[in-house]
């Protein structure tokens, strides 16, 4: 599944699942908090980014649930991760970018 979501959005979490959710923006994945907090969890999933130079909020920390594997895709674009990655027991991995 390819969700590609081009609107600002204004709720606090986004939770991935399966799948892949293709950003565009850090203003898809909801409302900034003043600080640190954890609005994106990966139960499993790819976060790709759509756009070159997308650059996500250091407040926007990002969760990896026990025994989960959260994908981080670049999609070959610049990606900014200024955010904590956290969890336990979870793993994180990004493809190697292509030529």
């Amino acid at each position: 599944m390819l969700l590609t979501n081009a609107n600002i959005n204004t709720y606090t979490g986004t939770v991935i699942n399966a799948g892949t959710l293709q950003i565009g923006s850090d203003a898809v994945l909801g409302t900034v908090t003043a600080s640190a907090a954890t609005n994106i969890t990966f139960t499993g999933g790819t976060l790709l980014a759509g756009v070159d130079g997308l650059s996500l909020n250091a407040s926007r920390t990002i969760f990896i649930a026990s025994n989960a594997t959260a994908t981080i895709n670049d999609g070959g674009y610049n990606l900014a991760i200024n955010g904590t990655i956290t969890g336990t027991n979870g793993s994180c991995s990004k493809p190697v970018r292509g030529p």
